[in-house]
């Protein structure tokens, strides 16, 4: 339940800590479930003397079934609850997987989450632009040691002229809108490691490697994840959305 609750009120920062609590939810069920099944045991799938609400965690494990671990490795959600004793693959598959394939490439998708990003980025570039010259225009004349330039022209600072103290809500105003960008930040890097996880999950067929011109060289399991698993408009995307990140991040 505290894990949900994170992830309901957001209550993380980093993708890291994002994946994270994703990945603890099939894993307690595979730590909570033990003995034979419909004999003995606890079975967590039905709930009983440990309090949690299987429908919300099965929401969060529906929505975001692959996920990354680390580098290139990522993990499937399902196969983790495959592993639990009172698992059933004939009744539980189909209710713990999500409904819409197609809909779900969508969400894992850099191609389909691109304008949103780039919307984003443009607004709080904006914002933050704006905020920044209005600080400097107020602080850095009047700041010891500062010295502002105008058409070629040093001013030096003024020492009977003491810098005035930021008000509390200009300093609640810088936090929040960093803050923001934190986030922001955050929720792309996370949704470039979820796109990347969901090719690794998804490579082509054989057939299709060859029509690309695959040669089956060493490492071609990497091609057909990766070099041929995108369209010219999916790298196209994730070059972009990497731009934006690394452009905010700076």
């Amino acid at each position: 339940e505290y894990c949900c609750d994170v992830l309901e009120d957001k209550r993380y920062l980093t993708p890291t800590e994002y994946h994270r609590y994703h990945r603890i939810l099939p894993n307690l069920f595979y730590l909570l479930d033990w003995g034979v099944k419909d004999k003995t045991g606890y079975n967590p799938f039905k709930g009983g003397k440990i309090r949690h609400n299987v429908s919300r965690i099965q929401k969060y494990v529906k929505s975001l079934p692959i996920l990354p671990l680390y580098g290139d490795m990522h993990i499937n959600s399902v196969f983790i609850l495959c592993r639990c004793n009172h698992w059933d693959e004939e009744s539980m598959m189909k209710s713990w997987s999500p409904s819409n394939p197609t809909k779900l490439a969508e969400s894992y998708s850099v191609l389909y989450n691109r304008q949103v990003i780039r919307s984003a980025y443009n607004k709080y570039v904006t914002e933050f632009t704006s905020v920044t010259n209005n600080l400097m225009a107020i602080y850095s004349p009047q700041i010891p040691g500062f010295v502002a330039v105008v058409p070629g022209v040093a001013i030096p600072p003024n020492p009977q002229n003491p810098p005035p103290k930021p008000t509390f809500q200009q300093c609640a105003s810088v936090y929040a809108l960093c803050l923001q960008g934190l986030k922001l930040l955050s929720i792309w890097s996370a949704k470039v490691k979820e796109s990347v996880a969901y090719k690794y999950e998804h490579p082509i067929s054989d057939e299709e490697y060859k029509q690309k011109g695959g040669l089956g060289d060493p490492g071609h399991e990497y091609e057909k994840v990766f070099k041929m698993n995108y369209s010219p408009e999916e790298m196209y995307a994730l070059i972009d959305v990497v731009g934006m990140i690394k452009s905010l991040s700076t």
